[in-house]
């Protein structure tokens, strides 16, 4: 990963849950990681894949009875619905698992798919132990090789990876899924380009594409290709002024003020800047405009303050696992009595249609 790289991690699932979400994606960020999957992304017989993936939606309709696996069920095959896309955006989803396994996952994640199911559920009555799947693999048609297969952390454990690998590259966490709870990674924004400019990048995409569509993957690398000078200054820009963003916060600002402040910085200080990109885009000339844009459709809404911390220990031994310095920063808001909402390196989109 580059250090100027412009990135974000993927936190709801193991691809895009819609091409909209997508589209907007691929318009702010560089690249967007998936951790822990995996999908080829050449020498794939599409229609052969595209011809089991029917075959197992249609068992699981069929046969309505196993829903102790319904959520990996889906999410494998979407995988494989995706397949058609990977080749084409190979050098924008980033997925970083390994063929023959069932789904990489990074050291602590374990322990935090725990966590997130007692966030979803509840606590497990007494006597009861949980045991969640963490993964899923298949072999797909065509070559028999280990290559040929996706796989992939399950339905719980892949958001708990997203969270772990987020934290330990220092890449901004993205959801667009507000009824899935996030657990509370302390990192302040103060000083972290990385964050104040994802920032400033979601506020500012929000004034020049305030109704966006979505388009085909191809029709997505075109429009890259064709804006690429204009986004690389976009996201160079954002980095630039994350400075006059970090200058009007403090270390102990909430990330509603900082949120406050980067709506601002960008309504008065990036915009102006932002015009060509901003006229291009809205260049009826472009045979992609009618497809990108849509009035009809909803404003992206940005959430800055969407994670949850819990205070029992539980929480604190996978942070033990993370690191040290992250297990300090949490026992420290414990003592401090604050039960804080909300993550430095957490972004909450919310789109009208998925």
């Amino acid at each position: 990963m580059a250090q100027d790289e412009f990135s974000c991690v993927y936190y709801s699932q193991q691809y895009p849950r819609s091409l909209r979400v997508l589209t907007l994606i691929g318009l702010i960020f560089d690249k967007v990681y998936f951790p822990g999957v995996w999908i080829p992304n050449k020498n794939i017989d599409e229609k052969s894949v595209a011809e089991e993936a029917n075959r197992i939606q249609q068992l699981l309709i069929n046969e309505r009875k196993s829903f102790r696996h319904l959520n990996d069920n889906i999410r494998m095959i979407g995988l494989m619905n995706f397949i058609k896309h990977a080749h084409v955006l190979k050098d924008f989803c980033i997925f970083t698992g390994q063929p023959g396994c069932a789904g990489t996952l990074e050291e602590g994640a374990k322990e935090l798919a725990f966590v997130l199911e007692e966030m979803l559920y509840g606590p497990p009555k007494q006597g009861f132990t949980p045991a969640p799947a963490m993964g899923f693999a298949k072999g797909l048609p065509g070559n028999r090789t280990v290559e040929n297969s996706i796989n992939g952390p399950s339905w719980i454990s892949y958001p708990a990876n997203s969270v772990i690998f987020s934290q330990k590259h220092g890449i901004p966490l993205l959801n667009d899924f507000p009824e899935f709870p996030v657990p509370f990674v302390p990192s302040p924004a103060k000083s972290n380009a990385k964050i104040l400019s994802t920032y400033l990048a979601l506020e500012s995409i929000k004034i020049i594409l305030p109704k966006i569509s979505h388009v085909e993957p191809e029709c997505l690398l075109q429009i890259r290709d064709d804006l690429k000078d204009e986004l690389s200054s976009f996201r160079l820009k954002m980095v630039q002024f994350s400075r006059e963003l970090n200058q009007v916060i403090s270390s102990t600002s909430s990330l509603k003020d900082v949120q406050r402040e980067a709506k601002f910085i960008a309504e008065t200080i990036v915009i102006p800047e932002l015009e060509n990109l901003k006229r291009t885009i809205n260049d009826i000339g472009k045979p992609w405009h009618q497809r990108l844009l849509n009035l009809a459709l909803d404003t992206p809404m940005l959430i800055g303050n969407f994670s949850t911390m819990l205070p029992h220990k539980s929480i604190q031994e996978v942070f033990k696992r993370i690191g040290q310095e992250v297990k300090e920063m949490y026992d420290e808001e414990i003592q401090k009595n604050r039960i804080l909402i909300g993550s430095g390196l957490s972004y909450l989109m919310k789109l009208q249609e998925y």
